[in-house]
């Protein structure tokens, strides 16, 4: 995450969870929620709920 520090909290984390998706780090049927991923992220769901957004 500190790689993408210089980045607005929504594009750090779209960054991460993308290459986490391209490394097989998270799978086809893996459960992705805005609460978990907020979570690992100590943020609020709105950068998540964004950086979902950008992902679909």
């Amino acid at each position: 995450m500190e790689h993408y520090s210089s980045k607005p909290l929504r594009e750090a984390i779209f960054f991460v969870i993308k290459n986490a998706i391209i490394e097989g780090i998270f799978l086809p049927g893996d459960r992705l929620t805005e609460d978990d991923i907020a979570q690992q992220f100590n943020c609020s769901r709105t950068p998540v709920c964004e950086a979902f957004g950008k992902l679909e």
